[in-house]
């Protein structure tokens, strides 16, 4: 059974008659957020995101997450939380010896209006009888599996030149600034950063810029975009050239990516 715990203790133990309500503060005055948490649980978490997006580190992994995308964390695992400004993340929290899935590390989740249903039931369980909760959580281990997506997370670089470039990407992957024109922006040469991504990535700066890209149009082309549109969108000149770097990455086209996971909803 999903456990749900969205207050901090010192709130939930306050008195309501003595507590000032949070929406009489002015602005200035009012708790602000975190801009990155670190923690693990001793439960399963699935970490959805309602708006915004977010980022999510393991170790040396980093996961995007969206309102089309949400991460699987198994319990124990630590990791450190970084929502974007716009952001508003729940955690859905499953006991393990209550939960089917068995995944002993971060597994990237495609969302859909199914479990996007199945996510409202279950953080909102007063909401619904406990009947109508058990079968939302036993669907919900029956769909999540399913929606597994194929494994394009990026390690992230470390050194700060490489790092510059990889934010610049993920917030525009369709950028073609070359490796030597960042160089000269970072005062450093083209070769150095080639070294630095296979080093610290495992990729060769265009193998990387490339999943990037890949990640990108995957949720596009989920929320129903074009093969055309995507392609232009996400940096390639011709829809060719996108559907064979598609292919060369996925293993599949864009068309029979997209059939292949709607059939597994």
């Amino acid at each position: 059974m999903p456990v749900i715990d969205l207050l901090p203790a010192d709130v939930r133990a306050s008195d309501p008659h003595t507590t000032r309500h949070p929406l009489s503060c002015r602005h200035a005055q009012a708790p602000q957020l975190s801009p990155s948490t670190t923690r693990s649980h001793s439960f399963h978490e699935l970490l959805c995101v309602m708006s915004g997006t977010a980022q999510v580190a393991v170790e040396d992994r980093t996961w995007h997450l969206s309102t089309v995308r949400l991460l699987w964390i198994p319990a124990g695992v630590q990791r450190e939380l970084r929502p974007s400004a716009d952001a508003l993340t729940f955690p859905l929290l499953f006991q393990p010896d209550e939960c089917p899935i068995t995944w002993d590390s971060p597994q990237s989740i495609r969302s859909t209006g199914a479990l996007t249903h199945l996510v409202r039931v279950l953080l909102q369980p007063s909401m619904t009888s406990s009947q109508q909760y058990a079968r939302a959580a036993e669907q919900a281990f029956e769909v999540i599996p399913r929606l597994r997506e194929l494994d394009l997370e990026l390690t992230m670089p470390r050194d700060p030149r490489a790092v510059r470039i990889a934010h610049e990407l993920l917030s525009n992957p369709a950028a073609t600034t070359s490796l030597e024109e960042w160089g000269r922006i970072g005062f450093t040469s083209a070769k150095t950063l080639q070294r630095l991504f296979v080093a610290e990535t495992g990729l060769t700066f265009p193998e990387w810029r490339t999943v990037v890209r890949i990640r990108k149009a995957i949720d596009m082309l989920c929320e129903g975009a074009s093969v055309t549109m995507v392609a232009n969108r996400v940096g390639y000149s011709t829809p060719s050239g996108f559907i064979a770097a598609f292919s060369r990455i996925t293993g599949h086209t864009p068309a029979r990516y997209i059939r292949e996971m709607t059939n597994r909803q």
